[in-house]
């Protein structure tokens, strides 16, 4: 009987190896494709999903891209909607007028975060890697 080579098993044991061809009872012999690239690419890659480093997205409605100079989605850091807000006022001066008055959010706005509705108003908490949508109310009947 043949004995299977390592490659499936190095697969599932370190991402990216590049199988050496060894028996799996063998001595195991694992090298990353590019060397130190792939290490850092890891290391960036496992900073960005533990958060570090990472920005909340936020997405702009058409009707705001005016004041943003056009971009509708922008990277921005914050613990709350107030700070998040705050960080995109000094990036886009006049841009938190539109959005709200004193401490409630415009009528005309709904927002939300990673999908749910901003219950707290400005003070709904906003993860690094939260997505905050800024969306234009509609009516109807």
């Amino acid at each position: 009987m043949k004995t299977p080579l390592a490659g499936p098993a190095c697969q599932v044991r370190y991402l990216g190896c590049v199988c050496l061809g060894l028996p799996l009872g063998g001595p195991a012999k694992h090298a990353p494709p590019f060397g130190s690239m792939f290490q850092k690419l890891e290391g960036i890659l496992s900073e960005k999903l533990r958060g570090k480093n990472a920005m909340a997205r936020v997405q702009i409605p058409l009707m705001l891209a005016e004041h943003t100079g056009g971009q509708r989605r922008i990277e921005v850091a914050g613990g709350t909607l107030r700070e998040i807000i705050g960080q995109l006022e000094q990036r886009f001066p006049g841009l938190t007028g539109q959005i709200h008055q004193g401490d409630k959010i415009r009528p005309t706005l709904v927002v939300t975060v990673d999908g749910q509705l901003a219950a707290h108003g400005l003070d709904t908490p906003v993860q690094p890697t939260s997505e905050v949508c800024f969306l234009p109310f509609l009516g109807g009947g």
